[in-house]
């Protein structure tokens, strides 16, 4: 394997690895990893790492390179081709990674990007197509999200269009019913991977009844929200305490505390929080208690 090819594997790796940290959002993480890739892509000979890390459907008869189901949603074959799964991920996967919790997101999208290139690899049985990008794992994120949350509001490109503000039902219905159009119209024909969109959106679907079914439907115990009150200074908090306070399930709720206590100030020291339990400390031991 090509120089490149390993160098952009490490960084798929310790991409990932940092996401695994409390303190690094998971969908940042994901595109930091598809950006250093693709850099490296610029870099290395021309085709060499899109040929080594691209998923090919002959592999599942050979049984060669089967890492690659992985390490091709992170190679794009241009600018225009990452920009777009760029910008879609970060529209619909923070909001998902926020409600759900880091953990429940990522196997959300990698669990749908697989499934997306097993499916696009029964359309394209036995060929040596390649298979690459993330807009498998990404529709994985938006069947979860039109699960879970329909009714919720998010940006979105509808088409050309920008909208600051949409219902996820509408942008995300919108988006699956051109992607099955498309399927229709252009088949095989066309370079993109219609058949990896709707199979990651529908895995996605799946994910979104079964990943959150424990934890994240228990419903939540007391806790007093007044405290903070006081520390909501920026829109930004004021939002994430309402979002708390109407949330019945705990670990949607905690995940917006989280993200409270991350940006919060202590008015004693000026030091960020954290979230513990019943309590928000701060880096010099200052606490506020919302028992």
């Amino acid at each position: 394997m090509d120089i490149f090819s390993l160098a952009a594997i490490a960084a798929i790796v310790i991409a990932v690895a940092l996401a695994g940290l409390k303190r690094f959002g998971m969908t940042q993480l994901l595109i930091l990893g598809c950006m250093a890739v693709f850099t490296l892509e610029i870099v290395a000979p021309r085709g060499t790492i899109i040929e080594e890390l691209s998923f090919q459907p002959i592999f599942l008869t050979n049984g060669q390179s089967l890492y690659t189901v992985f390490t091709s949603m992170f190679v794009h074959a241009d600018v225009f081709h990452i920009f777009g799964n760029m910008l879609f991920l970060l529209l619909v996967g923070v909001p998902l990674e926020d409600r759900v919790g880091k953990r429940k997101f990522a196997g959300i999208f990698f669990i749908a990007g697989v499934a997306a290139v097993l499916v696009e690899s029964l359309v394209r049985w036995d060929t040596p197509t390649l298979i690459l990008g993330a807009s498998g794992a990404i529709s994985g994120v938006m069947g979860a999200m039109l699960l879970l949350y329909p009714k919720d509001r998010i940006p979105m490109f509808v088409g050309p269009i920008f909208l600051p503000s949409v219902a996820v039902w509408i942008a995300v219905g919108s988006w699956f019913g051109l992607q099955v159009f498309y399927l229709a119209f252009y088949g095989t024909a066309s370079g993109t991977a219609y058949g990896a969109h709707l199979g990651g959106f529908l895995a996605g679907m799946v994910l979104g009844q079964l990943l959150p079914a424990g934890e994240k439907r228990e419903k939540i115990r007391e806790v007093n929200l007044a405290p903070l009150e006081a520390l909501a200074t920026t829109p930004q908090l004021r939002n994430a305490l309402d979002k708390a306070k109407g949330e019945q399930e705990r670990e949607v709720r905690d995940a917006w505390l989280e993200y409270f206590a991350k940006h919060a100030k202590c008015p004693q020291c000026g030091s960020a929080y954290a979230f513990k339990g019943s309590k928000l400390k701060c880096q010099n031991g200052h606490e506020v208690n919302l028992k």
